[in-house]
Formats: structure tokens, sequence, C-alpha cells
């Protein structure tokens, strides 16, 4: 034994002697994700976070230097874990679990909505009561939709008409946006690759993933407004059935939508327009940022 503790005490002191060497010692030490092998096992604990530094060292080098600190101390993987974890969900949008998940991408929450599964209308029974609104045996319920949605975005980007219209895209999938757009199983069966774990994907997807929740909080309190007040009910039923009566594609039916109660007519873009006549031609509406579709 006395062998053993001498042989490490010489090699110990020859690393240092080394100035090589003891450079060496020290990028390891300071270091460890560099020197550690770019191929993983996701089957493996070690690996995941081996794989979590490398991400931490290419994209947040500040939760990269406390995760190193820590590994100094000999903390515990589960308390390595959840420091990761936390330092991670400091710049995302939607916040990471466990580190297990960082090999699949940055997170996102699809949030569409699948009006052809079964499950639709026991899980959305509220939504389904306005997607039978749009029922119809010679239009496509999305091709109504998108022409309510253009002759909404006149009034502008906030409140009840902006809501109605992102309620629309929302129920219809024509949002523009895909968190929006599709559900989760949507996306993997579209072949969509999750975002990788690059600056410029991590800014996007969270860009997207903002807008997504915005676009449904405001969906939402449409939904509300139409359930609170049969005015409004009536008014989209009326403009549905007006868009349904045309004759041909290129008609142009008179759409009449009430006021915003809770906006004065100074904020319209258009505060004399009530009668707004619109073109058959379908055109989604992007919330006014962009272009959000996620590439497969």
């Amino acid at each position: 034994m006395n062998d053993l503790w001498q042989m490490q005490s010489f090699l110990v002191s020859s690393m240092k002697a080394d100035t090589t060497l003891a450079l060496a010692n020290c990028a390891a030490w300071l270091d460890p994700a560099l020197f550690s092998a770019d191929e993983f096992d996701s089957d493996s604990e070690e690996d995941d976070l081996t794989y979590a530094l490398h991400v931490c060292r290419a994209c947040f080098p500040e939760v990269y230097t406390e995760v190193v600190q820590r590994l100094w101390r000999g903390e515990s993987a589960l308390q390595l874990n959840q420091v990761i974890c936390a330092g991670l969900n400091r710049y995302l949008v939607t916040p990471l679990q466990d580190i297990s998940q960082i090999q699949y991408g940055v997170p996102f929450e699809a949030l569409g909505l699948d009006r052809d599964d079964s499950d639709f209308r026991a899980q959305h029974p509220r939504l389904a009561r306005i997607a039978d609104w749009f029922h119809s045996d010679d239009q496509e319920p999305h091709e109504c939709a998108s022409i309510l949605i253009k002759s909404l975005a006149v009034y502008g980007e906030k409140g009840i008409h902006a809501d109605l219209a992102h309620l629309l895209g929302w129920l219809f999938g024509i949002s523009g946006n895909t968190l929006v757009d599709w559900t989760e199983d949507m996306i993997w069966e579209g072949g969509i690759e999750p975002p990788e774990w690059t600056p410029d994907d991590i800014a996007f997807i969270n860009e997207v993933q903002e807008e997504a929740h915005e676009m449904v909080s405001s969906a939402q309190r449409a939904l509300e407004q139409l359930e609170q007040d049969r005015g409004w009910a009536q008014t989209l039923q009326r403009n549905i059935r007006l868009v349904r009566e045309r004759k041909k594609p290129d008609d142009q039916p008179a759409l009449r939508w009430q006021p915003d109660a809770c906006h004065s007519p100074s904020d319209l873009p258009h505060p004399d327009s009530e009668l707004l006549p619109v073109r058959g031609d379908p055109a989604p509406s992007d919330g006014g940022g962009g272009d959000h579709r996620v590439s497969g």
C-alpha cells in the first residue's frame, strides 16, 4: 500500500513539475466538458449529465460555471440535475423538468387542437360548440374562418376583434404559429425536428412559444366573450351565414362586427367602417408577428 501511495505522490509531483501537464490538469479541472466525449448514451444518467454540461458550456456559460463549481464541491447527481434545470429555465419559456429531456432539443409546448380527434368534444366542449357553428356540407370550416379573420384584422391587434381572430385561428389551425396550430402528435408525425441547442434556435423557439401563449390567452378571452355576450355570439353566427351564402368565391359579403366596448373609436384604424366587404381568398393571420411556422 505504501508503494501505491508513493507512486501516486511521484505522479502528482511529476505533473506539477511539467508545465504542459500542469496546464492540462488545470484545464480539465476548470473546464471538464472540454475533454469529455462527444458521443452519448441516451440511457445513461452519467451521459445525461455530460450532455447537459456540453449544452451549458455552448449556450449558457453562467450556468456552466455554476455547475462546475458544484462539481468541485462534490454535490450529488440529484443536486446537479436541479441546479442545471433551474439555471436553464431562466432562459427558456417552456421549462425543463429533468436533464434527461435535454437530449431531445429545446423544450416547447404545442397548444394546437385536433378537431378530428374522437376525444375533442369531451375535452373541449366549449370550443366544440363554436366549431359546430361552422359546420357546412358546401364549405370547409377553415375557409370560412379565414375570411372572417381577414375582416377582423382591420380593427387592429388589440381588443375583442383581435381576440376573436385568434380564437378562429386557434380553433381551425390557421393562426400562422405552429405551436398554436398543431398538437404535439401532429408535430412529430409531420417530421418536424425539435430545435437544437444553439443560441439562434433557443431565441426563435422562445419567441414562437411566447406568441403562442399570448394568442391562446387572447382566444380564451374571446371564448368567454361569446359565452357571456349573446350579441357577439349572434354577430359571429350571422357573419358565418353571410360567408356561406356567397354565390361565388369572389363575392364580397358585407360583414358587420360590433364595436369594442373596451376601446374608444379613436383606437381603431377604421373607425367609420362598419360594413366591411371582404374577398374570399383565405389569408390566415399571423398575429402581426411574422411567420412563426417551425420548418420541418
